[in-house]
């Protein structure tokens, strides 16, 4: 039989975690309104139950070992599970049905097949507690992995590739370039990335690998932007400022091709030198079956098809 399930007890989780985030156990007892003695016993009963040092002490503080890190790992879970659990008991107090959290690219939360199979699944789950983050990939795929996300929606990120992740694809996607119906580019004929240098643009933050690409390409045909872009991933503030200036911006063709007439844009009859992943659902095989977010990954996969 295995130890841990008769031994291990949350409060011993909770402390790893505390000692791991806070660096030392004098902040970890602080953090958990503990004693440093209390917390050093049960620090040493937690090892005691593993059968391994958890911890190493270093100049800069406690470092996890592989033990360590391992539970760390899967405690994490473990507390997510808790707290959801937590939540599932109260939403049936209230009397709702079930509980779902999502997260969306924030580039694809305008994205009218996510938002299309949100209102079905809501149709179809009464009762349903759905919470909805947008944010970066790295962010949300971190939060999936330490168990506060179900479903994470958008582009997966391959640097971020764990062996439990189950990714679904939705739909093909593609990067253009966008610009005001009255811009002044639109006059041009054979138009090429030649003659868009010249304006402003707004573009991902540095490190994102769509600006690395493009600012590769263009370094490689000896060109570089006049002015320096503008840094920004929100769409809604991105399309205020490309309607009011000669600003160029950036926006994954899913989105574009859905709303460019309503919001007034053009998108530019040039193909960009980057490239990115399909959309996709990513979900985790190592945990327990969630008819709910199954069935809101089966219902993206229809309403992307519309």
């Amino acid at each position: 039989m295995n130890p841990l399930r008769s031994r291990l007890k949350i409060r011993h989780i909770q402390v790893v975690v505390a000692i791991a985030e806070m660096g030392n156990l004098l902040r970890a007892a602080q953090a958990l309104n503990i004693t440093q003695p209390a917390i050093s016993k049960a620090l040493a009963e937690v090892e005691d139950v593993v059968g391994e040092r958890l911890f190493d002490r270093t100049p800069f503080g406690t470092k996890p070992t592989l033990a360590g890190d391992a539970l760390i790992r899967y405690g994490l879970n473990v507390l997510a599970d808790m707290d959801r659990m937590h939540d599932a008991l109260s939403a049936i107090r209230r009397g709702e049905g079930g509980q779902l959290r999502v997260g969306v690219f924030s580039l694809m939360s305008q994205w009218a097949p996510f938002s299309r199979a949100l209102i079905r699944l809501r149709a179809m789950a009464t009762g349903l507690s759905l919470t909805v983050e947008d944010g970066n990939m790295e962010d949300l795929m971190s939060k999936l992995d330490a168990g506060t996300l179900d479903v994470v929606v958008g582009r997966y990120p391959y640097a971020n590739q764990q062996s439990h992740h189950v990714v679904r694809g939705l739909a093909p996607d593609r990067i253009v370039a966008a610009v005001r119906d009255a811009h002044p580019v639109l006059t041009l004929s054979n138009l090429s990335i030649i003659d868009l240098v010249g304006y402003p643009w707004i573009l991902p933050p540095e490190r994102n690998i769509v600006r690395i690409q493009l600012e590769m390409e263009l370094k490689a045909l000896g060109l570089a932007f006049k002015a320096v872009p503008l840094a920004s991933l929100a769409i809604p503030v991105n399309v205020k400022l490309v309607q009011s200036s000669d600003l160029v911006m950036l926006m994954p063709s899913s989105l574009a091709l859905e709303q460019a007439d309503s919001w007034q844009l053009e998108i530019l009859p040039i193909e960009l030198p980057v490239s990115v992943g399909p959309l996709v659902a990513i979900s985790r095989g190592d945990r327990v079956v969630d008819r709910l977010r199954d069935a809101l990954i089966e219902i993206l996969s229809e309403e992307a098809k519309v």
